[in-house]
């Protein structure tokens, strides 16, 4: 039989993953977990337990080992159906290293008369992303304020010179 286990989870969120009978817990001390792994007619040897992220069996490492330990005990199939991506990326933020042209286009839209919607717009255009507060923060670097009062003399195209 296959079973689903889920911390904060919702029932139709396992029976999709396969799971036949599901168990919920909602409670930081996970009673139904605890029911689950010491009631010997809830999963028995030769089930299969679905979770949908490691981080359901437990607070920390420690916690999840135990709980993985006990499955492996007691003959238990532990399947874990997907991983969740992490809340925030890891590692540095990408650079902002747009070409010749499109620092040209962009730059140009940046100090012009256009409305903050239609810079987002044109940026999601040239760039492909959209205009994120990281992003917006690169810009502000680069170009300095859209009001031209901190002109960016590394910007092709936007002098009279060229």
């Amino acid at each position: 039989m296959v079973h689903g286990y889920g911390y904060n989870r919702t029932r139709q969120a396992l029976t999709s993953a396969g799971a036949e009978t599901v168990w919920i817990d909602t409670s930081p001390k996970r009673p139904e977990r605890n029911t689950m792994l010491t009631t010997r007619q809830a999963i028995r040897e030769g089930d299969s337990l679905i979770v949908l992220h490691e981080s359901d069996l437990g607070e920390d490492w420690r916690d999840r080992k135990r709980v993985m330990d006990i499955l492996k005990q007691r003959g238990i199939h532990l399947i874990i159906a997907g991983n969740e991506p992490t809340r925030q990326d890891v590692g540095r933020p990408r650079t902002f290293d747009p070409t010749p042209e499109q620092d040209a286009e962009f730059g140009a839209i940046w100090y012009g008369p256009y409305t903050m919607a239609f810079v987002r717009a044109e940026y999601d255009r040239i760039f492909g992303a959209p205009l994120d507060r990281p992003a917006y923060g690169r810009l502000q670097y680069r170009y300095g304020p859209r009001d031209g009062s901190r002109w960016h003399p590394n910007v092709p195209g936007l002098d009279d010179t060229e």
